[in-house]
Parts: C-alpha cells; structure tokens; sequence
C-alpha cells in the first residue's frame, strides 16, 4: 500500500475466529513495523480460548495496543454489507445472536483482565462442556 506515512490509517479486520497464538505474534510484528497503522480487530468467536496459550495471544494483542472486540449485530451488519457478495440481501439475524456475542465478549474480557490461574482455567473449561443440570435419571456414580 502507499500509504501517507505522516498521517494515522485505521486498519479493521472482521474474523471468523480469534487469532491463534502464532498468528497473534505476526500481528504484533506487523504493527511494531507499522506505526502509521491503528489496528482494530473484531472476532465473532474465540479459537481455543480454554488453552493457556491461546489466551496469553489475546493477551499480548492487548498489550501491544491492538484493539479486539467481539462481533455484534452492528459489525455482522458492516462486514456483510462491504464484504460479502450478499447480491442486496439483507444479513440474516440468526437467533440469540446478541446474547451469544455479549456471553463471548464476557469471556474475552476475563481473558484480558485476568492473570492466568489454574482454578478460572478449570472453571471455564467445566463451563464450556455445557453440561447443564444433571437429570434426575442419571447416574452419579457409574460403576
């Protein structure tokens, strides 16, 4: 790109999945080398996040100044509108669609705000197997 090396660009990038700890490590190197550049980075979901490593990428994405934020309707409705050959259709709201980005933002924030532990690492990770109460019909203990 030629870009006016004087002046400030503001770089947005839509992901599918949040970056994987390499790729984070790129990103980092890339914005080192390009000052002019403000990146802000919107995930509609997060790539391994129970996996320690997984989250320190996120983590050094935030301390190196890269703006991560989680996908809602508003940035679903931007990127279809610029990005997809949508042929004038409308984005097709899928149900729950806020909630499950807010549930993913929370937990975006708990990653970049907390230091690693085991215990949040176990809590979370019992919290994503959604297990649910246990019926009353099923066994305890199996034997």
């Amino acid at each position: 790109m030629s870009l006016d090396l004087d002046q400030k660009h503001q770089l947005t990038c839509y992901l599918t999945w949040s970056p994987c700890p390499s790729c984070a490590q790129e990103l980092v190197t890339f914005m080192a080398e390009s000052r002019h550049l403000n990146l802000q980075v919107f995930v509609s979901r997060l790539y391994f996040h129970w996996q320690r490593d997984f989250q320190q990428g996120l983590q050094l994405l935030d301390r190196s100044q890269i703006k991560l934020a989680v996908m809602n309707l508003r940035e679903f409705t931007d990127c279809w509108k610029h990005f997809v050959a949508h042929e004038g259709q409308p984005l097709a709201r899928w149900d729950k669609l806020e909630q499950y980005s807010e549930a993913i933002e929370r937990r975006l924030a708990r990653i970049l705000t907390k230091p690693f532990s085991s215990l949040a690492h176990l809590e979370d990770s019992f919290r994503n197997l959604q297990l649910g109460s246990p019926s009353p019909s099923s066994p305890r203990n199996p034997r």
